[in-house]
């Protein structure tokens, strides 16, 4: 049985815990967040999801993984 994307349910990639969309949308936010803190300096982890969130610029997919995050205590880790 195929494991199910957990921001989406469609198939997850092998090995993984999200589909290939919302893995690239998850590297992307662990990217952009250490960006974040080297150009404005401190930003909790949360307050830059919510920063994300409320952004018109962000994308869709973004957006969801980003409140995935918050709403599940979900631990992140660079891939």
């Amino acid at each position: 049985m195929s494991k199910k994307c957990k921001a989406c349910n469609n198939e997850a990639e092998e090995n993984g815990e999200f589909c290939e969309l919302h893995k690239l949308a998850y590297l992307n936010i662990v990217k952009a967040y250490e960006e974040w803190k080297k150009a404005y300096g401190e930003i909790s982890f949360n307050e830059f999801l919510r920063k994300i969130i409320e952004a018109k610029e962000s994308g869709e997919a973004v957006k969801e993984i980003a409140f995935y995050i918050m709403k599940n205590n979900f631990k992140v880790r660079k891939e």
